[in-house]
């Protein structure tokens, strides 16, 4: 029983030894590991699954807001097309006035186009805005007026995100039905019957 936790101690100041994070929860989870392995393996991969659920989700938020915030972006290059500026003036003026989700690829756009030109940065532009580009790109290229390919794009990108929204929403019962099942129905069973078996066990054992 002294030896895990010994075991622990030990394992704990050799870590703190190499400055090594959370040194006191590793250590004594080595320790625990031996007293009680089965457990503590299943607690770790527990753990490991939760963190790594927790990681990925929280990229996939970001990764939502990066875009959400890029096409809006695209919005206000559009309004700023609209204003009679050129490519590359809007796409600076939308910098400034974007949201700080979008400002990174915003400005790598911006940059390149600086560097090798409105036209190539466009067309080789692989970011969260390549939709957009490479239809200004297309529009550059053709000779055609870019606000109104970019419009129609914004449009069809628009009725697209509403589309999924919508089905993310009829999805979303199915997805809820098993948490309802696991938390719910048993709190339910035990307040309707619970009562019940309990007043009959009561009158069997007097």
């Amino acid at each position: 029983m002294i030896a895990p936790v010994v075991i622990g101690m030990v394992a704990r100041h050799t870590l703190l030894h190499f400055d090594f994070r959370h040194s006191s929860v590793v250590g004594f989870g080595i320790g625990a590991g031996l007293l009680a392995p089965v457990p503590v393996a299943a607690a770790a991969f527990l753990g490991l699954a939760i963190s790594r659920f927790r990681s990925g989700a929280r990229l996939s938020r970001l990764a939502d807001a990066e875009k959400e915030a890029c096409f809006e972006a695209s919005e206000l290059v559009a309004l700023g097309l609209a204003g009679g500026l050129s490519l590359a003036a809007a796409h600076r003026v939308a910098l400034s006035h974007s949201a700080p989700e979008a400002r990174t690829a915003l400005g790598l756009l911006v940059q390149s186009m600086r560097d090798r030109g409105t036209r190539q940065a466009l067309t080789d532009d692989v970011g969260p805005m390549a939709g957009a580009s490479q239809v200004l790109a297309a529009a550059a290229a053709s000779g055609a007026s870019a606000l109104p390919a970019l419009e129609g794009y914004l449009e069809t990108e628009s009725h697209r995100r509403h589309t999924a929204r919508v089905e993310a929403a009829r999805r979303l019962p199915v997805r809820l039905l098993l948490p309802l099942t696991l938390l719910v129905l048993p709190g339910f069973v035990l307040l309707t019957v619970g009562p019940t078996v309990v007043g009959s066990l009561a009158r069997l054992n007097p």
